[in-house]
């Protein structure tokens, strides 16, 4: 019984470990002027869908957004943003703006006429870019590229190890204190 229950303890650990572990991503949209945007972010997938959690950054020809490594994103409800950002990693369901906090660089990719992803544009109105509004009619996913860099450790997933390194030591103290117990 007691070897039972610390299999199920340790399957249980890793589990929960591997729920809890985020990803850094790269992308880049090529839009038809030859602009490219690209940027980093972490986030969690599930299945093909990514929510922007943080240290989002966007470059737009390799010129970052004010701002970049602390981007806002939210997602997009007809001309509102509301709710987390999305990010699928086909390019179909993207669904996000993502802006400084004074709003002089946003990108936006979403799906305004509904279904797909349809729209991408982007403005970056600051001196360091001054390239002025960018927009891609209509919005093609074979110019999107997304892929994970690595897995991000979550602050719950060290607890989980603390936690199985803490029942590991007081296995092996037990059985040090059984041993020496018998030995009397």
């Amino acid at each position: 019984m007691k070897n039972f229950l610390r299999a199920a303890g340790f399957a249980f650990m890793m589990a929960a470990s591997a729920i809890t572990q985020a990803s850094n991503y790269d992308f880049s949209y090529v839009f038809t002027t030859g602009d490219v945007i690209t940027g980093s972010f972490d986030g969690t997938a599930n299945g093909n869908l990514i929510t922007i959690q943080s240290n989002l950054a966007i470059s737009l020809d390799g010129v970052a957004f004010d701002g970049s490594g602390a981007l806002i994103s939210r997602g997009v409800a007809g001309i509102f943003a509301s709710g987390p950002g999305i990010v699928s990693l086909n390019g179909l369901e993207n669904n996000f703006i993502a802006f400084d906090s004074n709003f002089t660089n946003f990108l936006v990719m979403a799906p305004f006429n509904g279904g797909a992803t349809d729209v991408a544009n982007y403005s970056t109105l600051n001196a360091a870019n001054a390239d002025g509004p960018g927009a891609e009619g209509p919005y093609d996913a074979s110019r999107w590229t997304i892929a994970a860099v690595s897995t991000v450790p979550e602050p719950p997933t060290y607890a989980l190890l603390l936690g199985g390194l803490g029942i590991v030591g007081a296995m092996v103290r037990r059985r040090r204190m059984s041993a020496a117990a018998l030995a009397c």
